[in-house]
């Protein structure tokens, strides 16, 4: 009992962490391209999605069990651009009426294991999200000197993927599948590691009725630590 309570404590602090680090940026890998058109078309794509507000959902998943949700609206300065994010109450994820009596019960040796608990966990998922931001949205640099190295996927039911490996550190691959028509990403999973274990990075894409693509699902998975972070957004407005 004693690690669960531990892990449903901290949630709030979790949360608002990761809600702050995920960055906008993926929004501007929503039109991708091979030709001397991409920059235009990621600016265009990006320039459309500031028009909106939308809906921003952030859960933390903890050996399969969901321990925590905030929600916020989201929306950008029509002068400076500036994204500004409105928490939304979410009394689900921040309060555990009958964790406090347990933990009240607990012994000082008890109490401070769950506190370093909390610090790890904490410092992992900023080093976990800071990997993260490395990979995502993707570097032009980076990209152009994997291209030598990459492995083209013929299109196959509209989509085309294109394979690039040792894109940051040897050993790690990401792979950016693309509708060939639009030159729009549909998808962008990346695998690496992290201490030496296994982690993952996926964003999913969608359109919006105008044609605008935006990040509708990113996922962040560390098997090691049986950790999860899924940030969703939906409800797209002008």
């Amino acid at each position: 009992m004693t690690g669960r309570s531990g892990m449903v404590s901290k949630a709030a602090v979790l949360l608002a962490m990761v809600f702050s680090m995920t960055p906008f940026g993926l929004a501007q890998m929503g039109m991708m391209g091979g030709n001397g058109d991409m920059a235009e078309k990621m600016a265009e794509n990006s320039k459309k999605l500031k028009e909106y507000n939308y809906l921003q959902k952030t859960e933390i998943f903890y050996k399969g069990e969901s321990k925590g949700i905030k929600m916020a609206r989201v929306h950008f300065d029509s002068v400076t651009g500036e994204k500004i994010v409105e928490p939304m109450d979410s009394p689900a994820a921040e309060t555990q009426p009958e964790n406090g009596g347990r933990r009240r019960l607990l012994g000082q040796v008890k109490e401070r294991k769950i506190e370093e608990k909390k610090d790890e966990m904490k410092d992992y998922i900023e080093r976990l999200t800071g990997l993260m931001q490395q990979y995502l949205p993707p570097n032009s640099d980076r990209v152009k000197a994997a291209m030598s190295r990459a492995l083209m996927t013929p299109p196959s039911n509209g989509v085309a993927k294109i394979t690039l490996p040792d894109y940051l550190k040897s050993g790690d691959k990401m792979v950016l599948s693309v509708e060939p028509a639009t030159k729009a990403l549909t998808e962008v999973a990346v695998n690496s590691t992290l201490d030496n274990d296994p982690v993952s990075f996926q964003v999913n894409f969608n359109k919006l009725p105008d044609g605008t693509n935006y990040p509708s699902l990113t996922s962040i998975d560390s098997p090691a630590k049986e950790l999860r972070i899924q940030v969703t957004t939906s409800d797209y407005r002008k």
